[in-house]
């Protein structure tokens, strides 16, 4: 069976409005992680939580759509009899042909180059949080020099221990 066969039409036509969905996703995750860094610059907790919240949500309806994508390929994969995992989005896409081939692989990148973008963003938000918690030790090592023996906790409450996570004032 060809990729071009009517039968597998109406598969391609889903896999390329979840694919739609999958890249509006992403740069929403792309937007929450800038506005994160943002945030933590600002030192505004507000906007913090609330996109946290935000992303918390947006990931959520993510692995939706990437369940339904796997489904997908899968469906795919068995209409074409390919072995499920050789049913990649880029062999889809280079193997289909026409203009519904050429939406797949400009889709295809454009979900590389998010990827790619995400990554990024999570990386210099993490790093910046890695130095907050740094600067935040060292001010309270200043201030207490016997913050050794000092304890903190955690958001439920519970003691946390030196050199696990970030700290927390409530003491």
């Amino acid at each position: 069976m060809k990729i071009a066969d009517e039968r597998i039409q109406p598969l391609l036509a889903d896999l390329l409005d979840v694919l739609d969905e999958q890249i509006v996703l992403e740069e929403q995750a792309v937007g929450h992680l800038r506005g994160m860094y943002e945030a933590l610059l600002a030192r505004d907790d507000a906007a913090m939580a609330r996109l946290m919240d935000e992303a918390l949500a947006t990931h959520e309806r993510f692995a939706s759509a990437e369940t339904r994508r796997v489904a997908l390929g899968s469906e795919l994969a068995d209409a074409l009899s390919w072995d499920r995992r050789d049913a990649t989005l880029l062999r889809i896409a280079t193997e289909t042909p026409g203009p519904q081939g050429e939406a797949l692989r400009r889709r295809h990148v454009r979900i590389q180059a998010l990827v790619g973008e995400v990554r990024r963003q999570h990386l210099r938000t993490a790093s910046l949080l890695v130095e907050c918690a740094r600067l935040n030790r060292a001010v309270l090592g200043g201030l207490l020099p016997q913050a050794d023996r000092l304890e903190t906790y955690g958001t439920g409450g519970q003691v946390r221990r030196p050199g696990r996570g970030l700290l927390d004032t409530r003491s």
